[in-house]
């Protein structure tokens, strides 16, 4: 098992979080746990890739959806209209509303 150091940790969140006109991310937290991240990527003038992860545990318990809520507000004051997302088969279940 893989156990990262803690400044790797602080590279991947900060990456997840990078805000720029290309890329922009959210993490979701309960107490003192990061429970949830969320990432666009624009891949047109008015498209953007979105991908989420929500730990074990609090799936399907809305934790996405209020990612995707945030999400969508931010992209829309950016000019995105439209997200796009690859969804997993077997993620198919918790993705209907994509």
């Amino acid at each position: 098992m893989f156990t990262p150091s803690e400044e790797e940790v602080c590279k991947i969140v900060e990456d997840f979080v990078e805000c720029n006109e290309e890329k922009f991310g959210l993490v979701a937290v309960f107490g003192d746990k990061i429970i949830g991240h969320s990432v666009d990527r624009k891949i047109s003038e008015d498209t953007a890739e979105i991908g989420f992860v929500v730990r074990e545990g609090f799936q399907g318990k809305g934790v996405a959806t209020i990612l995707l809520g945030a999400m969508a507000e931010i992209a829309e004051k950016n000019g995105i209209k439209v997200f796009e997302s690859e969804v997993l088969p077997e993620k198919l279940r918790h993705n209907r509303r994509l």
